[in-house]
């Protein structure tokens, strides 16, 4: 069976008959997206797309892209109408060395937003650990399955890139191509034709 080689420039370019555009790359914005670096790789080199990987992983950038990831929405139905929680991460302050967030369980409200900080998750630099702490239990919100999540997503952040990193990617390839900058032109230059026609 004959095998072709696809390019980038095969599916990434302007054609003649206009059936191509430039950007036509399958990009799913998927915000839990992850993709193992070595397989990630692999795909841009297979259709000849620039792509460095970096040997070094940023421990503390997949701490932060795993709690960031954490988030729930519920809506619990009572007596006197729908109650919509959310749980998720946000910063907290720490000592140096230590990036630290807390797991946050907010109650929405009418008038004002409720919140009830139910975990510590935190992230020591020197030596890589990650733990978590200072769990409060709550009548609607166990901290525990979201502290593991957070864990298991760290671990995986290690390995795996996420929607970031080939959002970047495709941003730089655009610019490389001075795309943008073309546009910016062409906008500004319409800006400074309709003011002199005023």
């Amino acid at each position: 069976m004959e095998q072709k080689t696809l390019k980038i420039q095969d599916f990434a370019a302007v054609q003649k008959n206009g059936n191509g555009v430039l950007g036509k790359v399958l990009y799913y914005s998927l915000s839990s997206i992850l993709i193992d670096k070595e397989k990630f790789s692999e795909l841009c080199q297979s259709v000849g797309f620039p792509y460095q990987p970096t040997r070094r992983t940023a421990l503390a950038e997949a701490f932060r892209s795993a709690t960031g990831d954490i988030y729930e929405r519920m809506v619990l139905k009572t007596d006197s109408g729908p109650q919509v929680f959310k749980v998720y991460c946000r910063d907290n302050k720490a000592p140096g060395g230590v990036i630290s967030r807390e797991l946050i369980k907010e109650t929405v409200h009418e008038d004002a937003n409720e919140y009830k900080k139910l975990a510590n998750i935190s992230f020591t630099k020197e030596g890589g650990i990650f733990s978590y702490d200072n769990m409060v239990s709550d009548l609607h919100v166990d901290p525990m399955p979201y502290c593991l999540e957070a864990q298991r997503l760290f671990d995986l952040y290690q390995n795996c890139i996420g929607r970031r990193q080939p959002e970047t990617l495709l941003e730089n390839y655009v610019d490389s191509m001075q795309a943008v900058k073309i546009a910016r032109q062409i906008r500004a230059r319409g800006l400074r034709s309709q003011k002199n026609a005023a």
